[in-house]
């Protein structure tokens, strides 16, 4: 049984989990629809690309291969080592959109929160240069195009900035963010275009470099000023020991570990009573802590581990 991995869940969730019928699991997408919406088309492999990323369980196989069905035969299954020539066109907007979405709009959203100082990066050199040296030592891409990476900088935070000063949330800072975002936005919509292409689908998006570096930059000063901040990375670090320890209790198959599953909703439980194998026991495990948000985990394992017993009559899980 394969790991955890985002982009797998994600399919595990649009072919098995979510609920819309009686009749079928998931939500009966087509096979165009599951295709677009995966990036990375291929199994877990113990080394290589794929065993940085992956896109389906090793045991959904059926669902894969239906979603594979409408290519042609030489392209419906990736190779051991797998390349993003076998994502289809529209998973290679999507995954552009993606990427957009995550460098914009969470660039906004912290911005606002004063995480992300505009104003820093536009008149100091130091700052930039800071930046700069990070991006070249984290990130493999950046590394390969140093002086495109400076210049990219100069240019996207220093001269065309829209701060002088640190973001106050006043109605003329709010109009300039949103104008530099909306701008950005367009930009990276109008910018790609579709070119015939010596690959298995025949034809690609083309961006141009300059604006896979913008959007690659922008989303490095997310991870620069919060992602690697220690606060952040101290409470994913806790996390990290929550959802581990979840886990554990739940996967626990001795006989006083499984009494613990009571605590699973209906739904739940009837996979299990369906499956008892010890892979379905832990791939069950991961689909409910995975199906939690954050307030719910906590709460949860405050009371599993007695740091908090709270009311009885507090439903966290619904």
């Amino acid at each position: 049984m394969a790991g955890f991995e985002g982009n797998a869940q994600s399919f595990r969730v649009l072919t098995e989990l979510a609920v819309h019928d009686t009749i079928y699991p998931g939500l009966n997408l087509t096979r165009a629809t599951l295709s677009a919406a995966s990036k990375y088309p291929w199994y877990e492999e113990p080394q290589g690309t794929a065993s940085r990323k992956w896109g389906i369980y090793s045991d959904q196989q059926a669902d894969f291969e239906f979603s594979r069905g409408h290519l042609p035969a030489t392209w419906r299954t990736p190779t051991q080592q797998p390349s993003t020539e076998y994502r289809t066109l529209e998973a290679e907007v999507m995954d552009w959109a993606d990427d957009v979405a995550y460098a914009i709009h969470d660039l906004e959203d912290f911005v606002k929160a004063g995480l992300i100082p505009l104003d820093k990066l536009r008149f100091s050199s130091r700052e930039r240069q800071k930046f700069v040296d990070y991006r070249l030592e984290n990130d493999p891409f950046s590394s390969r195009h140093p002086e495109e990476i400076e210049q990219t900088v100069r240019a996207l935070l220093q001269r065309n900035s829209p701060f002088v000063d640190s973001y106050s949330g006043s109605h003329r800072d709010r109009a300039r963010l949103r104008r530099f975002s909306s701008g950005k936005i367009g930009s990276y919509i109008s910018g790609p275009r579709l070119v015939e292409a010596s690959n298995l689908r025949g034809w690609s998006l083309e961006i141009s470099p300059s604006q896979r570096l913008e959007v690659s930059l922008l989303k490095g000063l997310l991870w620069y000023y919060v992602i690697e901040s220690p606060s952040l990375v101290s409470s994913r670090l806790g996390y990290a020991r929550i959802v581990g320890d979840l886990f554990d209790m739940l996967a626990d198959t001795e006989p006083q570990g499984g009494s613990i599953r009571r605590i699973y909703p209906r739904y739940f439980s009837e996979r299990l009573e369906e499956d008892s194998s010890p892979q379905n026991t832990l791939r069950t495990a991961a689909d409910f802590i995975a199906s939690l948000t954050e307030t719910q985990i906590t709460d949860l394992y405050r009371r599993l581990t007695g740091m908090t017993v709270g009311d009885p009559l507090d439903k966290i899980i619904h």
